[in-house]
């Protein structure tokens, strides 16, 4: 059978106008919702109405295909017939750093607790100093620390009297993080041991030398003891003036 041309209109199908039913798009009222997918709406809708713990709903599909659309209609649609569901914010943990505390909220406590605590911080960092460091709270301060330094320097008064008893004294050794030396003093100089002439004054200056470094190290050990004390006591009076500004 010989072959004839194929008429170009004939390539390709053409919907008759009159099947339509419509002269112009203007005529129709928008569609709702997503096109064709009457399987996936329902399975959404049930999925959003459902009250079970664990449950969740994922929803899939090609990029451009109206997911989103579809989510949000639904739930604006299921929303008003279902409870409103509770707020859940996650807090800093002070004991556990690394896991956060979930507060469950009624409805909408979630936004205000967030306003609140907002506004504490900004309190903190911009308004309590001026509340909390007042005249009275400095003069406290202050006795605090000439309290303890009065504690510390009797303390270190009554080793340096006993050192310079026992004919020594005190020095720097000038070495970073060294500790300091403990010296014979001869003629108002500290003096090597190896450079006193009589040997068995030498071998007692260093007995004493030996029994006041260990008293030294006590009463190191007691001035920064009394310190952090001090310290410690400032800052606890702090904290409880802040706490009783706050909860003014």
């Amino acid at each position: 059978m010989p072959k004839s041309p194929i008429p170009a209109d004939a390539l390709r199908w053409t919907c008759p106008d009159a099947w339509l039913g419509f002269g112009s798009t203007e005529e129709l009222a928008p569609a709702s919702g997503v096109v064709g997918q009457d399987s996936a709406h329902e399975a959404l809708r049930f999925g959003v109405r459902i009250h079970a713990a664990g449950h969740h709903v994922f929803v899939r599909g090609i990029a451009g295909t109206g997911r989103r659309t579809l989510v949000l209609d639904t739930l604006k649609a299921v929303a008003p017939s279902s409870p409103a569901p509770s707020d859940h914010v996650y807090v800093h943990h002070f004991a556990e750093p690394g896991q956060p505390r979930r507060l469950t909220l009624p409805p909408g406590d979630g936004p205000r607790l967030y306003a609140r605590a907002e506004e504490l911080v900004r309190f903190v960092r911009e308004d309590l100093s001026d509340h909390v460091n007042h005249d009275s709270l400095r003069a406290r301060v202050r006795q605090i620390e000439a309290s303890a330094g009065q504690q510390m320097a009797a303390v270190s008064g009554t080793f340096e009297a006993e050192l310079a008893s026992s004919g020594l004294t005190l020095v720097s050794t000038g070495e970073n993080g060294a500790p300091p030396a403990i010296l014979p003093m001869v003629e108002g100089q500290p003096l090597p041991f190896e450079q006193i002439p009589d040997p068995e004054a030498a071998a007692e200056l260093r007995r004493r030398a030996d029994r006041m470094m260990d008293a030294f190290q006590k009463v190191s050990a007691q001035i920064v003891g009394l310190r952090k004390a001090s310290q410690q006591t400032v800052r606890e009076l702090v904290q409880q003036q802040a706490l009783d500004v706050m909860r003014a």
